[in-house]
């Protein structure tokens, strides 16, 4: 997917959820600078933007537009108000675009405990995969978060070549923040995605994408 055709998703979307005019300008405008600037951003609405009522937060990573509805929890984690549009810049730079054949894609996946998540314990959970071609070569599952005014943190895992077509994984990264003091606390966003296995030394470095990537909240407590 290229700016362009991405620009036209996040259109339709404010276009469809938000009936002021101004907003969809201001929305659009934030978004057109990220690209500029080639970077990961969010946009939050409070519940007085949208036609639903209903505060929504938007994430575009990678080449990807992600859009989740907030609990009151989160309304209250992301500091936003009922008639205000919050931008944020993220810390990482959007790092290219999924394939447009992919190797493999992520169809689903789900954090346990993404609700009381902390970031001194492990990350457990599963997602769904579907082999669309045989790639030659080591691979592995890279799960991003950003922290804001800690940074990005990111944990790696052999992702096996000899699979099925089509079936479910468990995963289980090692903490992002082995500390046992509080760090943060607050609602913040997972991206998962398979992409080429790092070498030794090389786990700051993200490997070319191999899949699409998937997205999901977390309820930080600490």
């Amino acid at each position: 997917m290229n700016n362009h055709s991405l620009r036209q998703i996040a259109a339709n979307w404010v276009r469809t959820n938000c009936a002021q005019g101004a907003l969809q300008r201001s929305f659009l405008k934030e978004f057109d600078g990220a690209q500029r600037q080639q970077a990961n951003c969010s946009i939050a609405l409070g519940k007085g933007m949208t036609k639903s009522g209903k505060a929504c937060l938007v994430h575009f990573h990678g080449g990807q537009m992600f859009a989740f509805e907030l609990t009151p929890q989160q309304v209250k984690n992301l500091r936003v108000a009922a008639n205000e549009m919050v931008f944020r810049q993220a810390l990482t730079a959007n790092d290219g675009e999924p394939p447009e054949r992919a190797f493999v894609e992520i169809d689903h996946f789900v954090i346990e405990e993404r609700r009381r998540f902390f970031l001194n314990a492990p990350i457990t959970g599963r997602h769904s995969y579907t082999v669309r071609q045989p790639f030659a070569g080591p691979m592995a599952l890279n799960l991003q978060v950003e922290i804001p005014d800690h940074g990005a943190m990111s944990g790696w895992q052999p992702f096996p070549a000899d699979l099925p077509p089509h079936g479910t994984l468990e995963f289980a990264f090692l903490p992002l923040r082995p500390s046992a003091r509080p760090t943060w606390h607050g609602t913040t966003a997972a991206f998962l995605q398979i992409r080429v296995a790092p070498g030794e030394g090389e786990r700051d470095q993200r490997g070319v994408a191999l899949s699409n990537a998937c997205c999901t909240l977390l309820d930080v407590l600490g």
